[in-house]
């Protein structure tokens, strides 16, 4: 309960960051790392929307950007 509280504040506080930047931003302050020691910033955002889907945050917009996976051209089409 107390880490929700804090994420809602973050998520409040930081209004004008995107989900990346949010997630980001509480695992640092919560110190959330994978045992390599990088943010645990994947999970962080999944947390983030189910907590949205609760009402219990806003986040920002999703910005549009790559979806899916990238398109690699076997060699045939490379030689066009």
């Amino acid at each position: 309960p107390e880490e929700i509280a804090l994420i809602c504040e973050i998520v409040e506080s930081c209004a004008g960051l995107s989900r990346a930047e949010l997630s980001a931003t509480v695992c640092e302050l919560l110190n959330w790392r994978s045992q390599a020691g990088k943010l645990k910033t994947r999970e962080c955002r999944d947390v983030l929307e189910v907590l949205e889907a609760k009402g219990q945050v806003t986040l920002p917009p999703k910005r549009p950007g790559c979806r899916g996976p990238t398109h690699i051209p076997n060699s045939e089409e490379s030689s066009r």
